[in-house]
């Protein structure tokens, strides 16, 4: 996807995803979260955010707030919240299947493609590691990244 910079310890994790099984179910697909805990990140329907069972299993993704603390009226002070990773790790007879899913409504009204895993019933697990590099999903993170490369690129000879 669209991370400016993907460490290898996160890809082995995310690999390692894949291979966790604690549910008894092996998933065909893994992806990585990071805490999150910056009320406006939390709030930016630009950050996509993760819920999971006890076994790492990825229940929802999405722009909103979850989970919506109902007595916090929102946001609660010790509700933990986990930011989306964008990179994911596939089985490869997965990725057959895959593009054979058709689009699905709440893909259509996030605009999260991995809704689509989930709404077909497949399972995508979900690695946790501490830190995470901004992506780059609009133009103005863009524009923020092309200004930091060409500023480290000004020190270059």
């Amino acid at each position: 996807k669209d991370q400016q910079k993907a460490e290898g310890g996160r890809l082995k994790a995310e690999g390692s995803g894949l291979r966790t099984q604690d549910s008894g179910l092996p998933c065909p697909m893994a992806t990585l979260a990071a805490p999150l805990t910056a009320r406006e990140q939390i709030e930016n329907p630009n950050i996509v955010k993760v819920i999971t069972d006890q076994s790492g299993r990825a229940i929802y993704f999405s722009r909103s707030v979850i989970p919506y603390d109902r007595d916090a009226a929102g946001m609660g002070p010790d509700t933990p919240y986990a930011r989306h990773i964008g990179i994911y790790a596939y089985r490869k007879p997965f990725l057959m299947t895959l593009t054979t899913l058709a689009q699905t409504p709440l893909e259509k009204t996030e605009k999260l493609e991995q809704l689509r895993v989930l709404e077909h019933g497949h399972g995508i697990q979900v690695g946790h590691v501490a830190h995470v590099s901004d992506g780059i999903d609009t133009p103005e993170q863009y524009d923020r990244f092309v200004k930091a490369y060409q500023a480290s690129q000004e020190h270059c000879i």
